[in-house]
């Protein structure tokens, strides 16, 4: 969570293309009572920082604790608290009136290996083990016992945000694809201004043309374009490829791009166009540009 809060959501937030909405953002001193997720684990109404501005054009929403097991947050809140499963229904009725207004709430869901995130969530709070003598993992007899960690049955959890929001506005990516392989988790999604969703067209062009005077983005053709991080890993990939083979494939290229054939026509061509690749007939061959960035 920290890595979307602290590097893609921060990026976007401070060019001004989002309000972001997590918790020590603006404060860090900002007490844990106050948190989002908090506020609901102690059965409380969403206060005013998390409300949304309808002179933004999208708001993000970020608490990795508003999945916090139950028997972690026991330990700062008490016995008599919700139930994280809850907290789809205790959202949606949070902004049912920003709804009714037009608003539209999306869900980007980020899972992990389960025993890697039970064992990670075990270390973070490890402090608890030596301060309070409280385990969060295992029962007196030394056994392992997962009783108030349910919210870690993923298949659960995302049936309660399909009911509640609808599938279509569900995504959900795996943690391991952002560590290990970040060209897979953005599958080279390409960025088109009508996408962007501003009412004013102008505007948008206008925030594009200066990422790409930046040099933070690059104009893949007259509709889409790519960010600067998404271009130097396409490019690696290119060479990692071209290291053993002479020619590439359509279909090879979306198989190491692990991107869909509407982004890879575009992305060739604009391979192409910059002499990444070259072109013969069907199949493309390492262009005079292609090398370590």
């Amino acid at each position: 969570s920290s890595t979307l809060q602290y590097g893609l959501f921060d990026y976007l937030k401070k060019i001004g293309h989002i309000d972001l909405k997590t918790w020590r953002y603006e404060d860090p001193n900002e007490i844990l009572e106050d948190r989002l997720s908090s506020l609901l684990f102690r059965k409380k109404k969403v206060g005013t920082k998390y409300q949304i501005n309808p002179n933004e054009s999208l708001t993000i929403i970020s608490d990795e604790s508003l999945t916090a097991p139950i028997r972690l947050r026991q330990n700062n809140f008490g016995n008599d608290i919700a139930n994280p499963m809850t907290f789809p229904k205790s959202m949606l009725e949070a902004y049912k009136v920003d709804v009714a207004n037009g608003l539209s709430i999306k869900i980007l869901v980020v899972i992990r290996n389960q025993a890697e995130l039970i064992y990670s969530q075990y270390v973070e709070e490890y402090k608890l083990k030596l301060n309070k003598s409280v385990d969060i993992i295992y029962n007196k007899d030394g056994d392992i016992d997962l009783s108030g960690m349910e919210i870690y049955d993923y298949s659960i959890y995302l049936n309660e945000l399909e009911k509640t929001f609808g599938k279509k506005n569900i995504t959900v990516c795996l943690f391991e694809d952002l560590k290990n392989n970040k060209i897979k988790f953005s599958e080279y999604s390409l960025v088109s201004a009508k996408d962007l969703n501003y009412e004013d067209s102008k505007k948008t062009l206008e925030i594009l043309h200066v990422l790409k005077n930046q040099g933070k983005i690059f104009q893949v053709d007259n509709e889409y374009w790519i960010h600067e991080s998404s271009k130097k890993s396409l490019l690696q990939q290119l060479l990692k490829y071209f290291a053993n083979q002479e020619t590439l494939s359509v279909s090879d290229f979306k198989s190491i791009t692990s991107t869909t054939r509407k982004n890879a026509i575009p992305l060739l061509e604009f391979c192409d166009k910059n002499n990444f690749t070259q072109r013969e007939g069907n199949l493309r061959v390492k262009g005079d540009c292609l090398h370590d960035q």
